[in-house]
């Protein structure tokens, strides 16, 4: 017997959780067998009947992961034919369950099969559902303003000439707080950080390259304003002398449309500005620059002074480039439309 590895994960995690003795003897069967066990050596091994091997190699044949919660005694409890799990898979698509006794009391209404919370979580990782945080998007977003913009864009990176230069443009706040995030914690324990009873913000106003993710300027302003802008963009042009012409894609945050900052742009006319659409952080590559900098520098960290936070989102900035590698994966043209229909 040879497994496929999603399977080897889910049994050997059935086993790990279960709490009934049959079902974890089951998976230790079937995981001894995908080792290159013997029937007899299995027998051997684990104290039971060769019979009892057979039986287990059988049913695993005919029913899979499943079959290894199966008791017939009660019925088909632990089991469901693949047109009930192709509407579980759609119903679990298309509404949010929060655990997985809602799922139990989905399945035993609707299908009168009732199922361990292990089997549950055995059976979901197997059609390819994982446990995670929901995500949190613009409810008015426009689907086809964002599908053209994107093709905009993707346009306009293939077709950037040398002479040119393309820079998104965004600012975030982070908070001088300790940001909780995942981290590997032996289980039934907590690991535990001190926290900050502060709200005090760094400001950072920043703008990245299109072409190299490791180009990004930004501005640790008091304020992040007209004025800071204007400081970034001049950054920008300081950095592209010989450039004939700079997009700037942003979006439509007050200080980017203020008229402050139209009439500095009308005296640079190198620099062109290209708004996103209303809603639509997804097509804004330097977001994801901030999500990879809360995670490297924020998430899981502990400052004890406003001071050392901010020297290491600095610290973050001057050493971009120890982190090319994973920038350049991070940075890409494939864009998330946002689409409620």
């Amino acid at each position: 017997m040879k497994l496929r590895p999603q399977d080897r994960l889910v049994i050997e995690e059935l086993r790990r959780e279960t709490k009934i003795k049959k079902i974890y003897i089951r998976c230790a069967i079937v995981i001894a067998l995908d080792d290159g066990y013997t029937h007899q050596q299995i027998s051997g091994i684990l104290g039971i009947s060769e019979k009892m091997v057979q039986r287990v190699h059988k049913l695993y044949d005919e029913s899979g992961p499943e079959g290894l919660t199966l008791f017939y005694y009660k019925g088909r409890s632990g089991f469901l034919t693949p047109k009930q799990e192709r509407n579980l898979r759609k119903e679990l698509s298309s509404h949010l369950y929060k655990d997985t006794r809602e799922i139990q009391t989905y399945l035993l209404e609707r299908f009168n099969v009732k199922m361990s919370r292990s089997a549950v979580n055995a059976m979901l990782k197997r059609l390819g559902f994982v446990y995670k945080k929901t995500k949190v998007l613009p409810g008015k977003a426009d689907a086809d303003l964002q599908r053209r913009f994107a093709a905009k864009l993707k346009k306009l990176r293939k077709q950037l000439k040398e002479t040119e230069a393309l820079y998104f443009l965004d600012a975030t706040h982070p908070t001088h707080n300790t940001r909780a995030g995942y981290g590997w914690i032996e289980k039934g324990k907590e690991y535990a950080m001190p926290s900050n009873s502060g709200r005090q913000r760094v400001n950072i106003n920043g703008a990245m390259n299109g072409v190299d993710p490791t180009d990004i300027q930004v501005d640790f302003a008091d304020m992040v304003n007209a004025q800071s802008t204007i400081c970034l963009l001049e950054k920008i042009e300081a950095k592209n002398v010989f450039k004939k012409r700079i997009y700037l894609i942003g979006d439509n945050a007050r200080y980017y449309r203020c008229k402050l900052l139209k009439e500095w742009l009308q005296e640079h006319p190198k620099f062109v500005w290209m708004p996103l659409p209303s809603y639509s952080p997804n097509l804004n590559l330097i977001e994801r620059i901030w999500g990879f900098m809360k995670r490297e520098r924020i998430n899981n960290f502990y400052f004890d002074t406003y001071q050392k936070f901010k020297e290491n989102l600095m610290n973050f900035f001057n050493n971009l480039n120890d982190y090319r590698s994973d920038l350049n994966r991070l940075i890409t043209y494939n864009f998330q439309i946002i689409d409620w229909n």
